[in-house]
């Protein structure tokens, strides 16, 4: 849409919004039947004029129970990017890109990463920035041009200190609490597991640890321990069911390098032999163990790699993100899938989106990898953006950042290297 066409979408929405239920007259129909041809002309003219309305903005129903069917080509008109490096997070229009609005939190120089940024729904957004020790979250809401209000740090914010750091974060679709996966900085801890069945221990060494902040007043609840030894542990995404009574998450359990404590796989990638398991916590308890919960999936011969793994609103299916490779370990990523399965069987639902990698890797580059990737949906779950970032083995060459619509990947910005994370 051109700038012209956004403020007049703007201006449908804050009409809508203003107008009183109590205010508005009966709709009067005519007791007659007109000819099915004398209805064709008034129909056509209606269907025209709805259209318009439709491409230049979609007025929200905030009365009655009814919602109005939303269409695959109607994503939520703005959402929030982090770039690599470190600088403020970017509110961008999702159909032109264009900037509408930056958040001016206090953070430290650029060059240190990308930040977290997740939605809680009704415009509700969280957004995790480093500063000298440790991190701080913000909330703040987006209004119905695309601007910033709100802005303040969350109760209980101050997250992490020089020994960790945030590695996924995830809002409840209420915003009434925040779940965030704190990473060890340093260290790494050992452990086994076997494919077919959960892994098991007491000893969390310095593994990847859940805290459920309530983000009224930041009391926390702690997930941690229960994944075993002898390799290092990661949570890699978290997602809500949509009555927030489960938190789940997708876990990758690293294999250790022989004898050494650094990892033979990069976490979030779905490359170097991690096994994944993605299981369903109870938010309302005081914690407990990472494995206490419900075993929901995990890997397999059919799904591989799972970099990326998120649960429906109804909890019945899983969304995620797999890659394959022409080997199992090291070997060239061959295709890139979003595909959603159920929890109750196993076997695949649908597939979204498929992307041949062998074009962007080529067929003689052996030690070319995925070195990010990140699914992430609307807090209906309807509309779903995909970004990655692929490395050969001396530079990273390229990435790609969209949202699916029908099978295909429509663009969003920023493209290529310098999306890190994004929420709508």
């Amino acid at each position: 849409m051109t700038r012209t066409e956004l403020r007049l979408a703007d201006a449908l929405d804050a009409a809508a919004r203003a107008l009183r239920e109590d205010t508005l007259r009966p709709l009067l129909v005519p007791r007659r039947p007109r000819p099915r041809r004398a209805l064709a002309a008034p129909l056509a003219a209606a269907a025209a004029a709805l259209l318009l309305v439709v491409g230049v903005g979609v007025a929200v129903v905030r009365y009655g129970s009814a919602r109005p069917k939303i269409s695959s080509s109607t994503p939520p008109r703005y959402y929030v990017e982090a770039d690599f490096v470190g600088d403020l997070l970017r509110v961008r229009s999702t159909p032109t890109g264009e900037v509408t609005d930056t958040v001016s939190v206090p953070h430290v120089p650029i060059g240190l990463g990308p930040y977290m940024v997740a939605a809680g729904g009704n415009g509700l957004f969280f957004a995790a920035v480093m500063q000298s020790v440790g991190e701080r979250i913000y909330r703040f809401r987006l209004t119905a041009g695309g601007k910033v209000s709100d802005l303040a740090p969350m109760p209980g914010g101050a997250i992490g200190d020089s020994q960790s750091g945030i590695g996924a974060m995830a809002a409840s679709p209420d915003g009434s609490r925040l779940a965030v996966a704190l990473s060890p900085t340093s260290g790494a801890s050992a452990g086994s597991c076997s494919s077919s069945g959960p892994c098991q221990s007491t000893d969390s060494g310095q593994n990847d640890h859940i805290d459920i902040i309530d983000t009224a007043n930041g009391t926390r609840s702690l997930w941690q321990g229960g994944t075993g030894p002898n390799f290092q542990f990661s949570v890699v995404s978290l997602s809500w069911t949509a009555d927030g009574n489960e938190l789940a998450y997708l876990g990758e359990w690293c294999p250790q390098s022989g004898g050494g404590s650094g990892s033979s796989c990069l976490p979030g990638t779905g490359t170097g032999g991690a096994k994944a398991q993605v299981w369903a916590l109870d938010p309302t308890t005081d914690g407990g163990t990472l494995t206490s919960g419900r075993l929901l999936f995990g890997t397999s011969a059919a799904f591989p790699d799972l970099p990326q793994a998120l649960i429906s609103p109804d909890g019945s299916a899983i969304t995620a993100a797999s890659v394959t490779s022409s080997a199992r370990a090291s070997g060239t990523p061959r295709q890139l899938v979003v595909e959603q399965i159920s929890v109750a069987t196993g076997k695949l639902l649908r597939v979204l989106y498929r992307q041949d990698l062998r074009q962007t890797f080529g067929t003689n580059n052996p030690q070319g990898y995925v070195a990010l990737l990140t699914l992430k949906s609307d807090v209906a779950a309807r509309y779903w953006m995909v970004s990655g970032v692929f490395c050969g083995a001396n530079q990273c060459n390229g990435g790609f950042n969209g949202w699916i619509d029908g099978g295909r990947l429509v663009p969003l910005q920023p493209v290529g290297l310098s999306v890190g994370r994004e929420a709508w």
